[in-house]
């Protein structure tokens, strides 16, 4: 694992954990098209499956038409975001530390395929965090 990778992952892990962010990220900007409304477009989105526990399939004929738009091969973002959702989810609603440490750098990795920028995932774990301060009592995560 890159160094970068380890400094985004354990600033994220530190929110999930904290619910804050030490400041310091040694990650550069990450190199994604200039389509800002697509971006906030698939950013909304994804906020609203994790948040709102809405279903991704209630998007799929919006995404591809704002794919369409965009020259944006949707099939392949389908499965890249299908992955990068599962991933964030488990990253932010699993009670387990090594799962989410895993998670959360799989949905990083995930992100760059998917027009999210880091900067949205760490504002959807902050929200998370303060929306479900005691995870294990929200329904996504039964008491063992």
């Amino acid at each position: 694992m890159s160094v970068n990778r380890i400094n985004r992952f354990e600033n994220l892990l530190d929110i999930q954990i904290n619910g804050s962010h030490n400041g310091n990220t040694n990650v550069a900007p990450k190199e994604l098209p200039k389509l800002e409304g697509f971006r906030g477009f698939v950013e909304a989105m994804v906020e609203d499956v994790i948040i709102e526990d809405k279903p991704f399939d209630s998007y799929k004929d919006e995404l591809k038409k704002q794919c369409e738009i965009e020259g944006v091969e949707y099939n392949d973002l389908e499965c890249d975001l299908e992955d990068f959702l599962e991933n964030l989810n488990m990253g932010i609603k699993s009670p387990d530390g090594l799962a989410i440490a895993m998670a959360m750098a799989f949905a990083l990795e995930d992100a760059k395929k998917c027009y999210v920028r880091e900067e949205k995932i760490e504002e959807i774990v902050g929200i998370w965090n303060k929306r479900y301060p005691n995870q294990e009592y929200h329904p996504h995560n039964p008491i063992p």
